[in-house]
């Protein structure tokens, strides 16, 4: 995935990735809730122009961690970004 300012997107990513739309569920493990598109709180993230690859990066590392539980202490920015 190429972004316009791979900086600030991570900035986002890591944003979502620390709030309450990112939740472990037992059985299940990482979980992305899409509802956030209904948060106001974090409109500057969903009307972004890039928050499709914004999701689409979130979804791939919620399913790469899913995959391999012992990558939840990799470095989010360092690590796994480049990861997926």
């Amino acid at each position: 995935m190429k972004f316009k300012d791979e900086n600030k997107t991570k900035q986002l990513v890591v944003e979502i990735m620390s709030s309450e739309y990112i939740d472990v569920v037992s059985g299940k493990g990482l979980v992305f809730n899409e509802n956030i598109i209904y948060d106001k709180d974090f409109s500057h993230i969903t009307n972004d122009s890039e928050y499709p690859l914004i999701e689409e990066k979130i979804k791939s590392i919620v399913n790469l961690v899913n995959g391999d539980p012992t990558l939840v202490y990799k470095d989010l920015e360092d690590e796994l970004w480049y990861m997926v």
